[in-house]
């Protein structure tokens, strides 16, 4: 298998007779540095996508020695580039088009992607693309079967140059609607993160359970990233109360678990003050998840790129979905339902400790191709309790959450 590189530079562009159809055109480079120029006609700027990249995939008949394009792919596509149905030609040195139709529709969202073509999505809304704008939005689509789909195989050799045709009402604007993180929760009783025991490569726990002194500050080098906020954070141990109805877990695990009182409890943390802790990561993450105990309203998590705030949540939503009463939560599934009542009180307790508040594991998963690189965890009003906190750098159908999770709400980018 090998790839021959293309670049499509979108700041020119050719205006057809056909309403609001436009085709993308420049100088293309195949490999070396020479180009060779296409699209001769009205020139116009198309702000919101001024730079595309192209690849095709080839792949070798082992019979002929011959190559042919098994995939094309087209990235840095800008999230304005909206509500625009997409065609790609591939064309040979005499102008020909060498494949059938080959087109995707941009949704209103600007990241989502449909075609009756076999395809495969990248997405990330929140990397600046390329061009001289620096588009925001860097994602890719590739068109993976052409071997198959095309009614005759296409000798690489054949290939000249492509050409990016647009048609639609869209305009060049950026969504305002593209989600960044989408909050979920997990069964009563479980105080750990799947997470962490089905990809353990790509994830970090913090148990606190090294720590052997109460009520002193948060270390601050954990096992996720740097914690800083000094007082703010405190490791309590099961004997800060007796007995302490707060906080620590009975287990690491994602299992439920109940029962055993305080002498199973392990420390935890406590957060208290608006300006919290801030928890920094070496790498960039986008997965969160932590066992809130003794939830309280006023509870927030922030979400940060560099010095950026990108996103916001409260407990307020989780709270207020999880009332005390007898109706039942019902899971992504269909058909995992959750007592509500059952998330009230301590577990070490089998419910009868704090039977106010809600004790449940939290999960943050990023969606559009969203990453973040800092936390700050902090409480307006009542404190910020929690353990097992996991994060995580997951890829492609780690990032979809499994079926028994119960979705809460999405947040948007505020970046």
């Amino acid at each position: 298998m090998r790839s021959r590189w293309l670049k499509v530079s979108l700041g020119i562009v050719v205006l057809f007779v056909a309403a609001f159809t436009y085709t993308f055109s420049a100088n293309v480079g195949i490999n070396s540095g020479a180009t060779t120029e296409f699209g001769q006609g009205l020139e116009l700027t198309v702000t919101c996508d001024t730079s595309v990249s192209a690849s095709l995939g080839t792949s070798m008949d082992t019979a002929t020695g011959t190559y042919f394009i098994s995939s094309v792919t087209l990235s840095d596509l800008s999230i304005q580039l909206h509500d625009r149905t997409v065609k790609v030609y591939l064309l040979g040195a005499d102008g020909s088009v060498l494949n059938s139709k080959i087109q995707f529709s941009v949704a209103s969202d600007g990241l989502t992607y449909s075609s009756t073509r076999s395809h495969v999505d990248v997405l990330d809304a929140f990397t600046s693309g390329q061009g001289s704008l620096a588009e925001l939005g860097a994602n890719s689509i590739t068109f993976n079967n052409l071997l198959n789909e095309e009614p005759s195989r296409i000798p690489a050799s054949s290939f000249s140059r492509v050409n990016v045709e647009t048609s639609g009402y869209g305009r060049c604007s950026t969504p305002t609607n593209a989600g960044a993180i989408t909050l979920y929760v997990d069964a009563p009783s479980v105080q750990g993160s799947y997470i962490a025991e089905d990809f353990p490569t790509a994830s970090l726990t913090d148990t606190y359970d090294s720590n052997n002194t109460d009520n002193v500050n948060c270390p601050t080098n954990g096992v996720v990233g740097t914690y800083s906020g000094g007082s703010n954070c405190k490791v309590l141990l099961k004997t800060h109360a007796n007995p302490y109805v707060f906080g620590g877990a009975l287990t690491t695990t994602s299992t439920p678990t109940t029962g055993g009182g305080q002498t199973n409890q392990s420390p935890s943390v406590g957060i208290n003050g608006t300006t919290g802790e801030t928890i920094s990561f070496a790498t960039k993450k986008n997965y969160i998840g932590f066992w809130w105990s003794a939830g309280s309203t006023g509870n927030v998590l922030k979400f940060y790129r560099g010095a950026t705030l990108v996103a916001s949540i409260t407990g307020d939503e989780v709270y207020n979905a999880i009332p005390k009463n007898s109706s039942v939560l019902t899971a992504v599934n269909g058909t995992t339902t959750y007592t509500k009542s059952l998330y009230y009180g301590h577990p070490a307790s089998s419910g009868s400790w704090d039977i106010t508040e809600p004790f449940v594991y939290i999960h943050g998963f990023a969606v559009n191709g969203f990453n973040f690189d800092k936390v700050v965890l902090s409480a307006n009003a009542n404190g910020f309790e929690l353990d097992n906190l996991t994060v995580a750098n997951l890829s492609n159908n780690q990032l979809t959450p499994k079926g028994t999770l119960v979705k809460i709400q999405e947040y948007p980018y505020t970046g």
